[in-house]
């Protein structure tokens, strides 16, 4: 299992941005550990029959038994729920960090609530999570990983919690606090154009990707120097028209 895991590693030079080949590489140690342990469970009560019940009622609990609504808890102070079927996720008071790809491809979640004392988010924490409609920034978070809401196509707004010093919003836009930096714009926002008038600003990777009715995007307003990073406006289906200053730095690989 090592083997096949570690040649991507040894052949890839860029990050994977697959979800297929992540969930490949993610599940290749519960299959293979699936085939090694299977065939042993039918002689491991000396009766092929009584060790196939067994069986048959091991995976008939494990299927009835799985959770839609999860409460975290309180003792648990990192959360990561990949590929998980739940649809609502209460984290607690406490709870200070979510891994990296957290909550990825939990495409049934629709709910989360997240606590004041939560102050990191990792990389592509809900990448994915295409039932996510909203979500609210924590009051106590100061750092996003790369990636944490790409793929989440139906987000129709994003907002900050009172008290928080290092986020904000702009009509549903996240921002850093200063609005230097434009984070993620909501891929499902019913705008159909945006103009920013603060600057000098970034566009972050991926942070305007798949927005589905954004015809135009107006930064000619922003103060100083503008720069689109990699995949910014990435597959916007209807987006026509994009302005900029007159000191615009650059574009990243595959901005549009």
């Amino acid at each position: 299992t090592y083997l096949i895991r570690m040649l991507p590693l040894a052949l890839l030079r860029k990050k994977l941005r697959s979800r297929f080949i992540k969930s490949f590489l993610f599940y290749v140690p519960y299959a293979v550990l699936a085939v090694m342990t299977v065939p042993a469970i039918f002689e491991s009560t000396g009766s092929v029959f009584s060790a196939t019940v067994g069986f048959a009622a091991a995976v008939l609990l494990a299927y009835r038994g799985s959770a839609t609504e999860v409460a975290v808890p309180a003792t648990v102070r990192n959360v990561s729920w990949l590929n998980s079927t739940v649809t609502s996720v209460t984290v607690p008071e406490g709870v200070v960090a979510l891994s990296d790809g957290a909550f990825e491809n939990c495409e049934a979640l629709t709910k989360i609530d997240l606590p004041a004392s939560l102050t990191s988010m990792g990389e592509g924490c809900f990448r994915n999570c295409v039932g996510l409609t909203s979500f609210t920034v924590p009051a106590g978070l100061t750092t996003m990983g790369d990636a944490c809401f790409e793929g989440c196509l139906n987000m129709e707004a994003y907002d900050v919690a009172t008290g928080n010093v290092s986020f904000s919003v702009d009509q549903g836009v996240l921002y850093d606090k200063i609005k230097k930096w434009l984070l993620w714009y909501p891929c499902n926002s019913s705008m159909t154009s945006y103009a920013m008038g603060f600057g000098p600003v970034k566009i972050g990777e991926g942070a305007v990707r798949y927005a589905k009715n954004l015809t135009s995007f107006d930064a000619s307003l922003a103060e100083g120097v503008v720069n689109f990073s990699d995949y910014a406006f990435a597959d916007c289906p209807n987006l026509t028209s994009v302005k900029v200053t007159n000191s615009f730095a650059g574009l990243g690989a595959h901005v549009f």
